[in-house]
């Protein structure tokens, strides 16, 4: 196998060809990325409490007044998932780097680390991307021992759980009562029941619902929904256009959002499928109320030198929240470790209004 002395030798070298484009798919709406909220250390609480939503009551004219008891205020705490990663920088590129008699060496040296520190901090934003999309797909995150997620529970050391309910999963509770694979499927009134089931649970407003790849031609092809689009033919003819993308708006629904494309690639390489062909989540208007990605912080070391107490030390650090790296030479051998890392939990607050539908069957 060639080296990078190698590599880097006299040899006419063309442009590098990037043979697999990086990253993975992140079609979830904004929010899921940009409700953020820094917080100390790994672990927060928040406070939770019920809006009310009994009625008053009655008593006679002049009579005096009932008491009423308030509604019992909770705490909730989250403890965040930490992700830390390095890599060394080798010797041969460092001997590179520093040859002042070879510029094109230098440069290449420069593309190749360059190259490396980018995809190395593609590996953190995959994470945040697929952690986000595991907690809309299954409610849950799994992990296994050495700290990768994975597609399903089997293997799994820990578990994230959001909490989501039975009636809350698969044909929720009755409320798909016909596959949508058979054209007779009242669909639209199985989403009209989960839009009402939503506000009976919490109050909040269906807005989004991600679906998997066989759900566009299930609607496409169903009675009920050819015949709303009869009233709605601008819609309908905009979902004929491109029969793959739901457009939003379609049966009353504000944001349908196209999970078909989500994949990752595991660690023994292998592509897995984030998102299930017949499955539709169904979740409310995404605000601070349901939603909040948490980033915790990590000392991190900004400078090296010989203090002469701990206090003076001190200054030698910063508190970084969420992604962040930085770099450390080291002695033997001689090097250069870049570390990576990222303390983060995208935390989904209100369990009763995420719908999590298995919708052919």
């Amino acid at each position: 196998m060639a080296s990078i002395l190698d590599i880097l030798s006299w040899r006419n070298i063309s442009t590098a060809v990037q043979k697999v484009e990086p990253g993975i798919p992140d079609p979830l709406p904004s929010e899921f990325s940009t409700l953020t909220e820094d917080v100390l250390g790994d672990r927060t609480t928040y406070v939770t409490f019920y809006g009310q939503r009994q009625t008053a009551k009655r008593v006679e004219y002049g009579a005096p007044s009932r008491a009423r008891t308030l509604k019992q205020i909770g705490e909730q705490s989250v403890t965040l998932l930490h992700f830390a990663e390095h890599i060394k920088i080798r010797q041969e590129l460092l001997l590179r780097l520093r040859n002042p008699n070879d510029l094109m060496a230098q440069q290449i040296a420069q593309q190749e680390i360059a190259r490396h520190g980018a995809d190395f901090r593609q590996l953190f934003e995959n994470t945040r991307i697929l952690a986000r999309v595991m907690l809309v797909s299954k409610g849950k995150i799994w992990l296994d021992t050495n700290g990768n997620i994975l597609p399903t529970s089997s293997g799994a050391a820990l578990t994230i759980d959001y909490g989501i309910g039975a009636n809350n999963l698969n044909q929720l509770n009755g409320i798909i009562d016909v596959s949508w694979a058979n054209a007779a499927a009242n669909i639209s009134l199985h989403i009209e029941k989960v839009r009402i089931k939503m506000r009976q649970n919490t109050g909040h407003v269906l807005g989004v619902a991600c679906y998997g790849k066989n759900v566009p031609n299930y609607l496409l092809t169903n009675t009920t929904t050819k015949a709303w689009g009869q009233y709605n033919p601008v819609l309908m003819n905009q979902y004929y256009q491109n029969p793959g993308v739901i457009p939003d708006g379609f049966l009353g629904v504000p944001k349908w959002v196209r999970m078909s494309d989500t994949f990752f690639e595991d660690s023994s390489e292998t592509i897995q499928a984030a998102f299930g062909d017949d499955q539709v989540t169904f979740l409310p208007v995404i605000d601070r109320n349901v939603y909040t990605l948490y980033q915790g912080s990590l000392t991190v070391p900004k400078r090296f030198g010989i203090n002469p107490d701990v206090s003076s030390s001190v200054n030698d650090f910063e508190v970084v929240y969420g992604m962040g790296g930085y770099a450390v030479p080291e002695i033997d051998p001689p090097g250069i470790k870049e570390v990576y890392f990222d303390t983060l939990l995208p935390h989904w607050k209100t369990p009763l209004d995420m719908f999590i539908a298995t919708v052919a069957f």
